[in-house]
């Protein structure tokens, strides 16, 4: 084993083309969501509760989704941050020592709760608050838009359920395995179109499911999830996480974390080109062209959204206390070339 501490993730190597801002209600947001976690109880001990305040995960929010204000703030976060606190519960006591078995029966829990089957949840913090944040969403949308909802999360669970058999097995998915599972299991499609829910419009659902729109959501979601990864990869092979891009990288070209990370980020540039190039093909596309102006609109809208979570989610990753220090750097043993 070998142990490496400089410097893994080098931010200033992405060419981040897309403006960054944060919303302007982002302080009365914060105490607003720390409020409801408390009364919600959905702290699972002092020491998340100080590192979730730490990370300022309102902070987040309000920089993947800039232009929320008010209500449309409050729902947004607190979505988030449920759903940070539901992902690290579903880690404990850690990857390494997870039941398959037992992880399938709590993604079962949520599941029924997704569903409306609340006859067949015992009442927890967390799968109580899940289903207030679902009703919540229900008031602001269409049935057409929560049965996409209901068909995301699905394949969130399917591909969480993957990761726990990859990290029990301390197997190390394949580069195309990765992209797969880690979309889905990362869920940036799913907070995509939670921004839709809160702003009250929705994307006409042909154009959504077109192939133009699922390239472009698509490469959103890799900038995202391999942004994380970049950040978030010594703290994962601590845990026992192995779907992450940099441990995919490294087994797969036989190479350190560092010319790994160096890899990945040569990977999310050009998927930042790809995603400009196919957005100027959409553009000006018949599909885009032909659009009614409130459906024209409500796309621009959209993939505003998608620009806003590449570039926020970079610039909260590089200030956020979660993965400052030991989290950006291979100061954990990293396994040797094989």
């Amino acid at each position: 084993m070998t142990t490496n501490t400089s410097l893994l993730a080098d931010p200033e190597r992405l060419s981040m083309p897309f403006r960054s801002r944060v919303s302007a209600d982002v302080d009365r947001a914060r105490t607003h969501h720390l409020n409801w976690i408390a009364a919600r109880g959905l702290w699972p001990s002092a020491r998340a509760e100080a590192a979730y305040r730490a990370a300022d995960f309102p902070l987040f929010a309000a920089s993947v989704y800039p232009w929320a204000r008010g209500e449309d703030l409050d729902l947004l976060t607190d979505l988030l941050g449920w759903a940070w606190l539901w992902d690290d519960s579903l880690d404990r006591p850690g990857p390494r020592q997870a039941d398959v078995a037992h992880t399938a029966s709590l993604l079962n829990v949520y599941r029924n709760v997704l569903h409306g089957r609340m006859a067949l949840v015992p009442s927890a913090p967390l799968a109580d608050a899940w289903h207030q944040l679902l009703q919540r969403l229900e008031e602001r949308t269409s049935k057409q838009w929560r049965q996409l909802h209901a068909a995301l999360w699905e394949a969130t669970y399917a591909s969480f359920l993957q990761e726990a058999r990859n990290n029990a097995a301390g197997s190390v998915p394949s580069f195309q395995e990765y992209l797969s599972m880690r979309r889905e299991a990362g869920g940036p499609s799913i907070c995509f179109i939670w921004a839709e829910a809160a702003g009250r419009y929705e994307v006409p659902a042909h154009v959504y499911a077109s192939e133009d729109l699922q390239t472009l959501d698509q490469a959103a979601e890799d900038v995202v999830i391999m942004t994380n990864d970049l950040f978030s990869v010594s703290n994962e092979w601590s845990d026992g996480n192995t779907n992450n891009i940099i441990l995919v990288l490294a087994q797969q070209e036989n190479c350190s974390w560092h010319e790994a990370a160096r890899r990945a980020e040569d990977i999310i540039n050009t998927t930042m080109v790809h995603f400009q190039d196919a957005e100027s093909h959409f553009l000006s596309s018949h599909l885009y062209q032909d659009l009614a102006i409130q459906d024209r609109a409500n796309t621009d809208r959209f993939l505003d959204v998608l620009k806003a979570w590449m570039s926020g989610s970079l610039n909260w990753h590089r200030s956020s206390a979660r993965y400052q220090s030991t989290n950006i750097t291979a100061s954990t043993s990293q396994p040797e070339r094989q």
